[in-house]
């Protein structure tokens, strides 16, 4: 029987997070990097010899986009995790709905990169 692990399409049946923070929770980029490092032409001369047709150059470019994405949550959520510790301290009204909006700016940043 198919381990989950060995499941190429992870989300077939719509019961995990389809989105960048859920494949990377399931471990759908583990082992990427390390791979890219290896270099294209070594990439290219492996894949060769399994008879494996593979676009190198678009697998390092969506490489790249998603280290930049997960870049980009990792900060926003560094940014929401001490605005909110900054927000604990007693505000003024007009400070607080300041500080409320760019909660939600915050907010809706990580939703877009998830």
């Amino acid at each position: 029987m198919l381990q989950d692990k060995d499941r190429v399409f992870t989300t077939l049946y719509g019961q995990d997070d389809w989105r960048l923070a859920g494949a990377l929770r399931r471990g759908v980029w583990d082992g990427t990097k390390g791979m890219i490092e290896l270099g294209r032409d070594e990439i290219v001369e492996s894949c060769k010899k399994r008879r494996f047709d593979v676009d190198i150059d678009a697998a390092i470019a969506a490489q790249e986009r998603v280290a930049k994405a997960q870049t980009e949550l990792n900060d926003l959520n560094r940014q929401r995790n001490e605005h909110q510790t900054d927000g604990k301290r007693k505000l003024a009204a007009a400070e607080r709905e300041a500080h409320v909006a760019e909660g939600r700016r915050l907010k809706e940043g990580v939703a877009a990169l998830e």
